[in-house]
């Protein structure tokens, strides 16, 4: 897997995978567009997992206080 190196993300986007394929089947259109149509769900998951798994940058909270009371005085 290129997007996800951690096997236990790889399985959980497969169980989405899954799970989406099964809740929304009624939603496909043409029973020849299947493939394409899962390949394109397992690719939305794989990127939701990236997203979450993406260090955030932290600011630092109290800092910002005293930048703020500093202005208000």
């Amino acid at each position: 897997m290129a997007y996800l190196k951690n096997h236990h993300d790889i399985e959980d986007v497969f169980h989405n995978t899954i799970i989406k394929v099964y809740e929304k089947i009624d939603q496909l259109r043409e029973e020849r567009y299947f493939e394409s149509w899962v390949t394109s769900i397992f690719l939305n998951e794989c990127k939701a997992v990236c997203r979450k798994n993406k260090p955030r940058r932290v600011e630092d909270v109290s800092t910002q206080k005293g930048d703020l009371n500093m202005k208000q005085s």
